[in-house]
């Protein structure tokens, strides 16, 4: 992957593009698989953009579980050239064990989540909260004098969000940055934290 610094552009219009894409409602499964035996009520996303183009993620995701399974599953968008990796969970006082899937387009994780070491008690109808942590590289499309990210923050075709948050973090100030909200009408707000951290 080259590398740039992002902090050395002075006065060039660096357009970070981020695609929220809020998927409608539905809810389907596989045969072969457990169905979705969970609500998603909140998550809350941290990404942090390095001058050399690395994204780093922190994704919380609080998931309401019914009495059926203690299974929940998590899907992280990808472009083709896109790499995901150093892929970990974080759970307070839950153990969990977790498979990865890495397709051409998205990285799906399926997490079984237990209340004892010994993975004998499974955690159902409860609410949990997971803080999915990863590194993407090559999300960042470089162009003469224009760099651009373009983020889907939640890619789970199975489920919905009723309430989603999005930090990022850029290696640049905001008057070099304009955000795309597509689409706009999905925003109930938008601001810059500070100088470098906007939060839609």
């Amino acid at each position: 992957m080259s590398t740039f610094k992002l902090n050395n552009f002075i006065k060039i219009s660096i357009i970070f593009i981020m695609l929220l894409l809020l998927l409608a409602p539905s809810y389907s499964f596989n045969e072969n698989d457990y169905t979705h035996a969970y609500t998603v009520p909140v998550v809350v996303n941290f990404i942090n953009i390095t001058d050399d183009g690395q994204c780093h993620h922190s994704d919380e995701v609080t998931y309401t579980l019914d009495e059926s399974n203690n299974i929940v599953h998590y899907t992280i968008a990808k472009s083709s050239n896109e790499v995901i990796d150093n892929i970990s969970i974080e759970s307070d006082s839950i153990y969990c064990d977790y498979e990865v899937e890495d397709t051409d387009d998205v990285i799906n994780i399926k997490a079984s989540l237990y209340s004892d070491d010994s993975r004998k008690n499974k955690i159902t109808n409860k609410s949990v909260k997971i803080i999915y942590h990863y590194r993407s590289l090559n999300s960042i499309d470089l162009y003469n004098d224009v760099a651009v990210f373009n983020y889907t923050p939640w890619a789970d075709s199975t489920s919905t969000v009723s309430k989603l948050e999005t930090y990022i973090t850029y290696p640049a100030t905001h008057d070099d940055i304009t955000i795309y909200d597509n689409p706009p009408y999905l925003i109930s707000s938008r601001s810059w934290v500070n100088d470098y951290r906007h939060e839609t």
